[in-house]
């Protein structure tokens, strides 16, 4: 969903103005611009630290990592159209990279699996049962530690973005945007807008097979959950930059296809923390017990 930030970001380097004073509205809403972005550069790492640890991406849908991976090339396309500046191509760029990393290590794991179900071998089954088995108390002794890592690492990406917001506009590459109305903003090209219009419905579509995977096997072993509390913090921080920017009828209107996108997938966030929180082991085991 790195396109509302980069909309967002961009709007303050190509508009912005050493002329336009700047309001507190318009720091927060540009400390709040970068930390989205920051959110975006950092989100997949969570999960690529999480499949190196596991040895595996089988917890993550192809289709998901396949819709996502759609999106950012139509955002990556949509940059290059625009002309956007070379550093929102290349995290355009990045974003493709990473994507292709998960989407290679789930192809793998999928293969190897599909060769064992093939050649009857059950010891996929029994290492599974096995590890199971051992699991769940060590994620309770861990749980602590991960969730004050977690919180470490909210509270490190947003002090990263509202530093690199305060050395953007110290050094003149950030800008205070003139009020919308002020200053006639040059138009995206249209092909470029449809293509940022179709990355947001991507984005907002890719969360649904990840959801009904993780209902289907009743589980969410193997996602990072840092994963999608960066995606809600990117989303949120996004939207709110966009009200403290302006809250004219015209600029909101404008921006409605990407706050519907980022709502949207906000509420498939809540839902897989809710999985989350339902499909922890302890809880699953202690159901099956009762059984």
């Amino acid at each position: 969903m790195i396109a509302p930030a980069l909309h967002l970001v961009t709007s303050h380097l190509a508009a912005g103005s050493s002329e336009t004073p700047l309001t507190a509205h318009e720091a927060v809403s540009g400390v709040l611009g970068s930390i989205s972005l920051c959110c975006w550069i950092f989100l997949l790492l969570p999960q690529l630290i999480e499949n190196y640890r596991n040895g595996s991406a089988e917890a993550v849908s192809l289709a998901f990592i396949l819709v996502w991976f759609l999106g950012d090339i139509c955002n990556l396309a949509g940059a290059l159209w625009a002309g956007l500046v070379s550093v929102i191509v290349a995290i355009g760029v990045y974003f493709c990279i990473s994507d292709g990393v998960l989407l290679r290590s789930g192809a793998a794991v999928t293969q190897a699996l599909s060769r064992a179900v093939k050649s009857g071998d059950e010891a996929v089954k029994q290492v599974r049962e096995v590890q199971g088995e051992g699991v769940v108390p060590q994620r309770k002794k861990h749980a602590t530690r991960a969730v004050g890592e977690d919180v470490l690492s909210v509270l490190g990406i947003c002090v990263i973005g509202a530093a690199g917001w305060a050395i953007a506009y110290g050094t003149g590459t950030w800008k205070p945007a003139p009020p919308p109305g002020k200053v006639h903003a040059e138009e995206l090209a249209t092909g470029a807008q449809t293509l940022g219009y179709a990355s947001a419905v991507l984005y907002l579509g890719a969360r649904l097979p990840q959801i009904y995977k993780n209902w289907q096997e009743k589980s969410c072993e193997g996602l990072s959950l840092l994963f999608f509390i960066l995606s809600l913090l990117g989303n949120l921080t996004y939207g709110a930059g966009i009200i403290f920017h302006s809250t004219q009828r015209e600029y909101i209107v404008k921006n409605i296809p990407w706050l519907i996108g980022s709502l949207g997938t906000m509420f498939e966030d809540v839902i897989i923390f809710a999985q989350f929180h339902m499909y922890r082991p302890g809880k699953i085991n202690s159901e099956s017990a009762v059984e």
